[in-house]
Parts: structure tokens; sequence; C-alpha cells
């Protein structure tokens, strides 16, 4: 992601006393909380990832050999979290700029917090980013190089948060990240995080439109999208009806945040990767087809499909015919030769696409095909 030495700490040295069972390594989805925290420093680049064993160290090594993690190992009887901090720092001092450090037991951190946290010490030079979800603090921090010894020189009580908070130039940086706060402290909360962990890759509609509040997307953009969401909603319960499975949630998530990214150029591929970088997996590949679908989903009834024509009926939040929306646009462009051919292919392809489901969804619906 930059040039810069970016490294990351994971502590997972303790007994795990509340949780009565080793947290590093219980079930996260298809992995392991350990492998869940590793698997998303790399994906933005951070390749130095210490992680600090101590009890059960060897069956924790072992489990996490092949992901290239450089472990170290603290004396886990007497270990505090700050004592696993230190022996962290200490190693990394002059092997890196900036190192995120986080407890093994807070797994759910995105992608786009941490390269969020990662351009604002690039922009500030702060000492440490704490990063934030509605105003409470979570992790990782994200700790500047510059401050390691003044950390590891820490003598007092209060432990990790004791050295952090002694230091001046602190940055409270709000993310829209419910895995910051979130941790597999006990029982309860293991099941709170594993159910997140679950449910995360489809957000809810109130999620939504936190999501819009966050990127402060203008009104206008968030009205067309709520008709796109209500117009996907009435074609994809129709096809339902008729016997295809479709995942309405999925349809409902797509179409309220398919024009995120609309001020930008590529808007639907910078939506798709922005959204898979907040975590919601189960969504960015429908907002990246939005405009334009590809051979597969031309030919065959998806949640793709249905978001796809559901924007193509609706201009601004007014739902119009594909005659009408395409009209509309050959009139912006009709001094661009280029654009206007690209638009009549994009016209034929919609209106492929409206007689496959309309030849299969009741007419007398409040929508109607061209």
């Amino acid at each position: 992601m930059t040039n810069q030495r970016i490294a990351a700490i994971i502590v997972a040295a303790g007994f795990s006393s509340r949780m009565n069972a080793f947290k590093p390594l219980l079930e996260m989805g298809s992995s392991t909380i350990i492998e869940q925290a590793i698997h998303t420093f790399q994906q933005v680049g951070i390749n130095e990832i210490i992680v600090v064993t101590g009890n059960h160290a060897e069956r924790l090594e072992a489990h996490i050999a092949y992901t290239g993690a450089i472990c170290l190992r603290s004396d886990y009887t007497k270990n505090k979290m700050f004592d696993s901090a230190c022996l962290g720092l200490e190693y990394l001092k002059s092997k890196c700029d900036m190192a995120f450090f986080t407890p093994v037991d807070a797994p759910l951190f995105t992608i786009y917090s941490l390269k969020k946290m990662i351009s604002r010490m690039n922009l500030l030079n702060n000492s440490v980013i704490i990063p934030c979800f509605l105003n409470e603090k979570g992790h990782p921090l994200l700790i500047n190089s510059k401050c390691f010894e003044e950390i590891l020189s820490y003598e007092g009580s209060s432990g990790m948060q004791g050295a952090i908070g002694r230091l001046e130039d602190l940055d409270l940086l709000n993310l829209p990240d419910p895995g910051l706060i979130m941790d597999a402290d006990t029982p309860q909360d293991y099941e709170v995080l594993k159910r997140y962990e679950q449910e995360r890759p489809v957000p809810s509609k109130e999620e939504c439109m936190k999501i819009h509040e966050y990127f402060r997307t203008p009104k206008n953009i968030i009205k067309h999208c709520e008709m796109v969401a209500s117009v996907g909603e009435e074609i994809s319960k129709s096809l339902t009806d008729h016997g295809y499975f479709l995942d309405q949630r999925k349809v409902q998530a797509a179409a309220l945040l398919h024009d995120l990214m609309k001020y930008k150029k590529n808007h639907a591929a910078e939506g798709a990767e922005l959204l898979k970088d907040l975590g919601y997996t189960g969504i960015s590949p429908i907002v990246e087809v939005h405009m334009e679908l590809d051979e597969y989903d031309i030919s065959h009834i998806t949640e793709k499909t249905v978001v796809y024509l559901a924007d193509k009926l609706v201009l601004e939040d007014i739902v119009i015919s594909l005659r009408e929306r395409f009209e509309h646009k050959m009139k912006s462009y009709h001094n661009d030769e280029q654009a206007c051919k690209a638009i009549q292919r994009k016209y034929i392809q919609a209106l492929h696409v409206e007689k496959l489901i309309f030849q299969i969804i009741n007419e007398s619906g409040n929508i109607k095909p061209t």
C-alpha cells in the first residue's frame, strides 16, 4: 500500500481466563480469531506482523506458521498485556515507521479502517491514532515509531492505557466500523462477535443509511438509491413468488449503496472497492456491475440483474420506462457520437434484461416492461 515500513503487533499471550477457552484459536467464520486479524493486516500490505505468544505458545505458533508472522514468546505466567506490547515494540525499534497494536480478541477491524488510519498518520504525523466507533475508543491503535521509546520507558501501574495516555498529540479518529469496539472477552462477547462476522457482508437498511451519513452523500443521491431499493424489492418479491430464490437483503442493501461513490468517474468500480474494504463483501460484486452486466448476468436472474434493472427504471427518484431513461441519456450526450453508441448498446442490454425478468413476473404489477 505504501513504501513506508508498517508493522503490526498482536498480543496473544494470556490465559483467556474469562473466556474459558483459548481465544486465539476460537472459530471465526472459515478461520480462527488469530488468522482473521493476521489476514486483514496482510490485505493492506502489512507483512511485518509480530504475534506475542505465551500460554499454549507451541500450539499457537504451529497454527499460524504458514502466515509468515513472527512469534515472540513471553513469560505468560507473569505477563500483562503491556509487557507483551513492550516485547513487540522493543523488537520493532528501528524496523518500522509505525505499528498497529491490538489484543488478539479484537479481530474484526476492516481494511477501510486500517487504510484511513495509515493515511491519517501520514498526513498529521501524530503520536498515536486511536480508532473510534460512535466516539467509543477501540482497536487496533496505530503507534508512530517516534513514540516507541517513551512507551517502553513507562513505569506506571496503568499498563498500555497509562503509557499511551501520557503521550501528546493523540488523535481520535471516528470510523464507520463497529468491529473496532468488539472483542471476545467473555463467551457472550464471542457469540456477538461471531454473529456480527456472519451478518457483516450484507448491511441492514439502518447501517446503509449510517454509511451515507458518514460519507455525506447528497440528499438527491440518497433519494435515488431509496427509490431503486423500492423498485428492486418489488421486482425481487415478484420473482421470489415465481420460484426464484433471491436474497432480498442483498438487493435492498446493494440498491441503497450502489451510488455511494457517484461523484467518482468510475463510480461503480470505486463504490464496489470501498464496500469491500468496509467488509460488505456480500453486496460489493452487485454494486460493481450495476452500470453494465457481464455476459453471465445478462441471461441469468440474480441479485445483480434485479439491482441493474431497478436502477435503469429510476431517473433521479422517479420511476420511468427504459425508453424514457435512455432517451434522456441520448439527449445529454447528443453531440458525442461515441457516447451515443455506448448508450445504445447499454439500452439493448437493458431491454434484454427487462424482457428476461418480465416474462416471468406478473405484468399487472406497478412496474411495467417497456
